[in-house]
Parts: C-alpha cells; structure tokens; sequence
C-alpha cells in the first residue's frame, strides 16, 4: 500500500487557504442601508419613539441617506425618503414589494381577511377586482348626486349649528352618510345612528389595533395563548374588539338584504354583491370588503375634510383667491359641479397642497413586505424586510417643496400666461402619496377625490370659515394645529365660524330646503 506523502497538518493548512482565498475573493454579500447602530439582540428598539416614528425616521435619514434601515428584534425595517425610490420600489417593483406584513393584534380583532392587511394572492385579486368594478373612475361619476346631496346638507347644517359646534363631528356625520348611502343603500337619520357609531366604533378598533407596541406582534405565538391566561389581557381585548367589528359588518349587510327582500333596496354596492351568485359563495369575505370600503372612506374623507376648514380658517388669503376664482366661472348665479373641475386650477392646486401640508392623512402609509430578496442603489433588502414610505418627509422635501411649512397652494400651478395645475411628476402631485401606491393604491381614491372637490367647491361659492378654535377654547394657527399619531394621522376637534357669504349664497344653498 502506498502511504500518502502529505501531513495532516499540512493537508489542514492547504484546505484553510484555500477556503480563506475563496472567501477573500468572492464577492461580498451587499449590506442593507445605512441606518443607527442598535444593540445586541433588541437592535434599536430602544431609539423609538412612542409616537410620531417619521419624525425620527427624518432625522436619521438626514444623517444616514434617503434610503435607511433599522433593525428591531431581528427584524429589517427599510425606510424610504424620497419620491423617486417610492416610485421604483412600490410601482416599478410592485411584484415584489406588495406583500403585507403579519399584524397579529389586528387579526385577532376581526382582520384575518381585510382589504389592507391581505398579501397578494387569489382572494387579493377577487377583491381588488370588486373594488375596480364599483369604485373605477367612470363608476364614481354615478355617484356625484349622492355626494352632493350630503354636502349640501352637511353645509346648511354647518350654518344653522353656529360657532359653538364640534365641526370634525359634523364632518364626520357627512362622511358616514355619503359612504352608508352608497355602501348599503342606508339613510343616516340622527346624530346617534346605531350603524353610524357601530362602523367608527369598529374603525377606532381598528386603528388601535395597528399601533405598534403589541407583545403579539412581535411574538405571534401568543396568539395561541387562552384568554384566562396571565398577562393575556391582549387577548381578551382582542375578543371584546372582534365582537364589536363582527357587528359592524353583519348587521349592516343583513338590513340591505332585507330591504332587497321586501323589494325596498336602493342600488348600492351592497345590492350589486347580493345579486351576484358566484360572489355571494364567498359571503364573508365580500362582507369585510363592504365594510372596510365604508370604514376607509369615512376615516379619508373626514380627515381630508377637516384639514380644509382648519386650512381655510388659518390662511383668509388662499380662502379669497379660491372664492374669486369660482365666482369668475359662474357669476354667482349657481353652485359649482364636478364637471366645473378642469375650469378651477387654483382650487385643484389648494386640494392639492391640503394633502401636503402639515401632517399627512397617513405619515407611513400601511407598511409593504419585501416578498424576496432584492438589491436597490447597491443595497440588499432582505426577504420579509418591512418597508415604509415615509410620506411626511417627502412632502417637506425643500427641493420639491420650497419653504415646506408655509401653505402655498401656488406652488402646483405652472407658470405662465395662463394659469394650470401642475400633474406632471409623481413628485410634484401629493394626490398620489395620499392614497398609496402600485398594486395597494386605495381602490376608493377616485370618490373620496370627487367627495372633495364637492365640498370644497360649494363650500367656498356660499360661505367663508374663520375662527378656529380647538376644545379648549385656544385660537388656532398653522403653527398651532396638533396632529394625533396613528394609521391615519387625526387633527384635532374643533369648532370654526361657517358664515354665508351672501343673502344670494345663502339662497344658492338653501334652495329647495324644507
């Protein structure tokens, strides 16, 4: 037999170099962006904030990049700053970056199925296809009178409360009633509606639930645990809120069924469900899509809503320019229609620059899940990473936005001669960060756009708003306007003057009331 020449030692030591030569010389795997160095195992953790997580995320991105990345328990956050790689990730890359990440706390409360938290798949797309059906562009122009008709009654009432009212409310009440009469064919008939408190009940659910913080969510097995077990209290929160969320969908699709029943129905998105066989197979889940429809729309509109009073009220100069422009177009002599829109480039601008200014209706936007591995700007953003726009920084971009904290709604008009809104670039128009992006973007923008040029057109042909004042009795400014964190960032209650312009305004308003 022949014996081998060659040492364990020295065959060892050749195998060694030869796996360091490799490794030396092989490509070195990308890192992930930039972002705080974070401890060991908690990662930075600690360095949040309790509330308002884009503040610091624009901090860091000051100092890390546009692009950065922090790290929570194991967990990759990525967090986008400017327009551009929003564009290219959550549009362009859509395939890959339109998963939704697993909030557990907001299943246990009633989502396991919901049109926000669904990752992309064949339930994904038979909702998406509903929402396309009843809510495209074309579908909207259907549903003008019932906006108007609410408006106009939200408006007269507006005038007749006086001063003193809670005006979120009120708008909140206008919301609720555009979005029940086209949902489930429901008339809002008092303040205190039973299916009215029931869906912002279930909406305010909803919105506590997606807040960070929840022990579940970081360590989904506890979602197993049993109610009476110690330091379950989330869990037996989680049942009292599913209970309330449950009722909100079912009694409000099991009245419409009534109503089509006895013959009584009014056409709404509920009777076109009810009228489709294959759909109704999958009653349940068609059930969370109605009512998510209802809940989203009533949560946009009213804080969209409320940030035009509070706008208006806080800038009189914006308020007149936008009134002499509408009464240039129809003399006074009538109110303003949705067909009046491409003929009102100023208004369209100071729409556009209520979404921009302050605090965004979402600051994040609901988050995205990377669904694999991908490299951006020679960056490595992991499989599952979670991914967040941060839309309050790019709307305070001072090179897309110049001087970002003044309300300038001249800023989206071209300039020239004669005078058009600018719709250009995605980085320009803040209508399209307000209503997500690529294959999440809100199947409902189109109405809740058409909801708000309504109110504001017909706001500003009959009336002037002024003195707002929070529930404190405190004189409220641009400076002095506080927004609450959230899903959906919620500006403050308050009360403001509704005052007719005109005895001939007024008439335009209260013609035909009873």
């Amino acid at each position: 037999m022949l014996q081998s020449n060659i040492s364990p030692a020295l065959g060892l030591t050749v195998c060694a170099g030869v796996w360091l030569a490799a490794r030396l010389l092989r490509p070195s795997r990308a890192s992930v962006p930039p972002g705080p160095p974070g401890r060991p195992l908690l990662g930075n953790l600690l360095d949040f904030p309790k509330e308002k997580e884009w503040l610091k995320y624009a901090e860091w991105a000051k100092q890390y990049g546009d692009i950065i990345s922090v790290n929570v328990l194991g967990q990759t956050v990525v967090v986008l700053h400017s327009a551009k790689d929003v564009k290219e990730l959550f549009v362009n890359r859509a395939s890959s970056y339109s998963a939704r990440i697993r909030m557990t706390m907001v299943q246990l409360a009633g989502w396991e199925v919901g049109t926000a938290t669904v990752s992309p798949g064949e339930q994904f797309r038979a909702m998406r296809r509903f929402m396309s059906q009843i809510l495209s562009g074309q579908a909207v122009k259907g549903y003008i009178d019932v906006e108007e008709q609410e408006i106009t009654t939200f408006l007269r009432l507006a005038i007749r409360n006086g001063s003193g009212a809670d005006m979120k409310a009120q708008i909140q009440r206008m919301a609720a009633a555009i979005d029940l009469r086209l949902t489930y064919g429901y008339n809002i008939k008092t303040d205190a509606d039973e299916f009215k408190d029931l869906a912002e009940h279930a909406l305010r659910i909803f919105n506590a639930a997606a807040q960070p913080g929840w022990v579940v969510d970081a360590f989904p097995f506890l979602r197993f645990i049993p109610t009476w077990f110690p330091f379950a209290s989330f869990k037996r929160k989680a049942v009292e809120w599913r209970k309330v969320v449950e009722a909100s969908r079912q009694r409000t699709l099991d009245w419409t069924r009534s109503q089509v029943e006895t013959g009584t129905a009014v056409p709404c998105f509920a009777t076109q469900l009810l009228a489709d066989p294959e759909r109704m197979e999958q009653e349940r889940m068609f059930q969370v899509v109605l009512a998510d429809l209802f809940m989203a729309g009533v949560d946009t509109v009213t804080v969209a809503a409320a940030k035009l009073f509070l706008a208006l009220a806080t800038h009189p100069e914006a308020q007149a320019r936008a009134q002499g422009e509408i009464d240039a177009l129809t003399k006074g002599e009538r109110l303003p229609t949705y067909e009046d829109k491409q003929h009102l480039p100023y208004l369209d601008a100071l729409l556009k620059e209520v979404h921009r200014w302050d605090t965004p209706i979402a600051p994040l936007a609901l988050p995205h899940c990377a669904s694999e591995e991908d490299m951006y700007k020679g960056y490595r953003i992991p499989k599952d990473a979670i991914v967040f726009a941060n839309v309050w920084a790019i709307f305070r971009n001072p090179e897309k936005y110049p001087d970002p904290d003044t309300f300038k709604p001249e800023r989206f008009l071209e300039k020239g001669e004669r005078q058009t809104a600018s719709r250009d670039i995605i980085n320009e128009d803040p209508y399209k960060f307000a209503f997500g992006f690529g294959a999440r973007i809100c199947p409902g923008r189109h109405l809740a756009d058409s909801a708000q040029f309504l109110l504001a057109a017909k706001l500003l042909a009959t009336c002037t708003v002024s003195n707002a004042v929070d529930m404190q009795g405190q004189r409220l400014s641009s400076r002095t306007i506080e927004f609450s964190p959230g899903v959906v960032s919620q500006p403050p209650r308050f009360t403001c003057t509704v005052e007719p312009r005109s005895p001939q305004a007024e008439g335009l308003l209260f013609e035909g009331a009873n």
